[in-house]
Parts: C-alpha cells; sequence; structure tokens
C-alpha cells in the first residue's frame, strides 16, 4: 500500500497507486483472511504500483445483512482510496474487487456506491472475482429481505434483495457491466457452503460427487475453465504467462461431458422444482430462471472450476476456504492456487511483476531497472574485506575500483520505481 511520499504544507501524504485490488472476506471472516492472498501479490508486484484494500468493516458481525455489510464495504474502500493524493504521472487508475462466499454478494451491493464516490477520478473497472459465492439462491419468506423485513407476512411483500440485485435494469447489474471480465471461482465438489451450481453461476453441473469418506493419498488440485482469452490489444505477455500457466493446472487425462451446458441458461434445458422455482441437475439449489438469466447476461464471465483431492475428512470439510487458504494443512497446495489468482490479477491490471534473479537480465527491462542490477551486482569494496586486507583490493597504477563501489544509497530505490503509462479502455 506504501507509495511516493511528499510534503504539502507541513502535511504528509502520498499518491494513489494505479492499482487497486480490494478483498472482501466471507461470513463469520476477518480482514487476516486473504493474508495468503496478499502476501503473493507484494511478493509477485510490489506494493508501489498496488494498492490492497482487505476489508474489515464486517469482522465485528456479518449477520446483518447484505445492505448493511455492503455499504460498510463502501465507505471502507471510498475512505482508503481518499487518503492518497493523486499522482500527476497516473492518467488512469484500475480496481478489481476480489468477494469470498458471502464477500462477493456485499462486493456486488457495495459497487453502486464505490463507483458513484469514485467517479471523480477516471477508474478502469477491471474485474469482479467471486470466489465460491452465493450468486444463486432461493431465499424463503423468512429469510432477510430488504428494508429489514422481519415479519414473514411483510416479507411476502416484498422482493428478496437477491433478487433486486439480479434485474436486469437494476443499478446493481449496471455496476456490474462497467468491470470488463468477471470472473467465477467454483469448487466442483466437496464445498459444503456453497454448492457448486451457485458458485458457478449456471444451472447444470458436469462434475460427479465423492463421498465425504473417501480417501486421497496426497492433496492434488486440478481445473477446468471457459470463458478465458487472449486480449488482443495493450502488452499481451502477462495474458500469455497466465494462460499458460491456467491450461497447465487441467487435467487432459479426465473427461468431462457437457462442460459447456448450462453456460447460457436461455438454451440450456431447465429443472423444475415447486413452486415456480427451478434447480440444478443435482438439486442442490433451487433459484428463480429469470434471475440465472439476468446473471449471466451482465458480464462476460470467465469460470474457473477447482477440483480438489483432499487428504482426509477434515480435509474436506474445509474445502469452502481453500481458495484463500484459510485454516487448510501445510500440504494442501492451496498457495499455487493463489499463486495463478495472483497471475490472473496482474494480466487483467497489465502490471509489471517484480524482477527476480531470473528474470533481471532479461531484454525487456528498462535502462533504469537495468542500470540498478548492474550496480547492486557486486558488493562495495567497502563490504568484502577486512581492515587488514582492505590495502589489496585498492587500485594500483591506471587501475580503478568497479563503479559498484560508488554506488550511492539511493540507487537502489530505482528498482522499485515504475512509470505507469495511459492505458485506453477496452470500448465495448
Amino acid at each position: 500500500m506504501a507509495a511516493e511520499p511528499h510534503s504539502r504544507g507541513g502535511i504528509r501524504s502520498v499518491f494513489l497507486p494505479p492499482h487497486i485490488v480490494v478483498l472482501v472476506h466471507g461470513n463469520n471472516g476477518a480482514a487476516s483472511d486473504f493474508d495468503a492472498v496478499e502476501a503473493a501479490l507484494l511478493a509477485k508486484f510490489g506494493a508501489r504500483q498496488m494498492l490492497i484494500i482487505k476489508s474489515g468493516a464486517n469482522e465485528a458481525d456479518t449477520s446483518l445483512g447484505v445492505e448493511i455489510g455492503g455499504t460498510r464495504l463502501a465507505k471502507e474502500v471510498v475512505e482508503a482510496v481518499f487518503e492518497y493524493d493523486l499522482s500527476p504521472m497516473v492518467d488512469r487508475y484500475k480496481l478489481s474487487v476480489v468477494g469470498h462466499s458471502l464477500g462477493g454478494l456485499y462486493a456486488r451491493y457495495a459497487l453502486v456506491q464505490i463507483m458513484g464516490a469514485l467517479s471523480c477520478l477516471n477508474v478502469e473497472y477491471c474485474k469482479v472475482e467471486l470466489m465460491n459465492c452465493i450468486c444463486l439462491w432461493r431465499y424463503p419468506a423468512q429469510d432477510v429481505h430488504p428494508y429489514g423485513a422481519a415479519d414473514a407476512t411483510a416479507a411476502v411483500q416484498l422482493r428478496p434483495l437477491l433478487e433486486v440485485m439480479s434485474e436486469p435494469e437494476s443499478e446493481f447489474v449496471r455496476s456490474l457491466r462497467r468491470f470488463q471480465h468477471g470472473t467465477l471461482v467454483a469448487m466442483t465438489d466437496g464445498d459444503v457452503v456453497v454448492p457448486y451450481p451457485s458458485a458457478s453461476m449456471r444451472s447444470f453441473s458436469p462434475y460427479g460427487s465423492t463421498f465425504l469418506t473417501e480417501r486421497f493419498l496426497d492433496w492434488r488440485w486440478h481445473i477446468r475453465h471457459s470463458g478465458f482469452t487472449m486480449e488482443s490489444d495493450g502488452d499481451s505477455d502477462g495474458d500469455a504467462t497466465f494462460m499458460e500457466k491456467l491450461n497447465a493446472k487441467v487435467d487432459s487425462s479426465i473427461d468431462v461431458e457437457q462442460h459447456e451446458l448450462g453456460l447460457d441458461a436461455t438454451t440450456a434445458p431447465r429443472f423444475p422444482s415447486i413452486e415456480g422455482f427451478d434447480c440444478d441437475n443435482k438439486r442442490e439449489v433451487e433459484f428463480p430462471h429469470e434471475m440465472l438469466c439476468s446473471l449471466q447476461g451482465s458480464l462476460p464471465w470467465r469460470r474457473i472450476d477447482v477440483t480438489v483431492e483432499p487428504c482426509g475428512v477434515k480435509g474436506k470439510m474445509r474445502l469452502h476456504d481453500w481458495c484463500i487458504n484459510k485454516m487448510q494443512p501445510p500440504d494442501c497446495k492451496a498457495n499455487e492456487f493463489i499463486d495463478l489468482l495472483c497471475d490472473m490479477i496482474g494480466a487483467d491490471h497489465q502490471m509489471r511483476p517484480l524482477p527476480t534473479p531470473e528474470t533481471a537480465g532479461n531484454a525487456q527491462e528498462g535502462p533504469a531497472l537495468a542500470l540498478c542490477r548492474r550496480l547492486n551486482a557486486v558488493k562495495p569494496a567497502a563490504e568484502q574485506g577486512s581492515a587488514t586486507n582492505q590495502q589489496e583490493t585498492e587500485p594500483k597504477g591506471d587501475e580503478h575500483p568497479p563503479l559498484e563501489a560508488f554506488s550511492p544509497p539511493y540507487i537502489h530505490a530505482i528498482a522499485d520505481f515504475r512509470v505507469v503509462s495511459s492505458i485506453q479502455r477496452h470500448q465495448h
């Protein structure tokens, strides 16, 4: 979250980084739920070009409903953004929101208020990512409804908030449509909190189910994906790297029949339930058909279907939180998925990764980074020997000490400097 500090009128302030990533925890969660994701993002891209907002506004209570939770989230994000000054080096800011479980609903509700408050900035809304989020659900009359209706009779007169948020012309769907991408991450099996059809926003699950007691020798995970395409404009290096890693996690030895069925609810077969509702083919969740059609059409959705083979029953009971590595065993390999998630965020934002020993000498690095790498390649002469043998390393005759010996302290800051050019928003 750090940015270039400066002083104005005796008041210390910082510039707003060009990339903003909001991380929203789920039910009974906390900001620390995203510690693993935050650490991976900072390790890949650094803090100077990115502001990470780990939401903690709803830590005290997540049972007050989506309206209150979403409003708290919006207030928290807006206040965090406006703590910074606008940088003269940045023409456009990019924002992504990642919500886990109930946090996805908080995010969808908060987007309306966030976009209204940030309308004074030139913000490009990159993507909204919903991981194991409740996208489809049938709310009984006694459940939470808009405006705090608690009485069952009064609640019948009001439409459930989730349906209101899914109306094609609602402000919530209009806010979703301003994003370039939406990404749905869903567990194909074993999520005892949010069923796959709800998280993947579809009426058909092409995946089989395993018994809770089924055991695997070691943790393993693989995926199926849909909706991902290479961007035709801009720097596609990040896209190509991410797509290569994404495809590498597809287990081609497993044949998934009818993988595309249900991605378009307007043409997919319907599975009727009771009282006019539809359900998925496994009858795990009920929902209004119109809600599903509206949500599917609100964005070009990308889907990552994650299959995790856990080692032991306890591991399977916690699969809902596996994607953020919350309360998971050390050998669960969730960090591998988080690494892929961070690559996707970096590709969507077109962020430059921090240089590593493997990439420090590539031809595409800027001249400032290349100079800094050369200057830091050799330690200063004063650090290379003791006082007794220092005279042996001093120059003799026409010899000169290496340039690195005179490297000023401030040269090390060059490695973290980024010049961000304006990237025009894709015209639809």
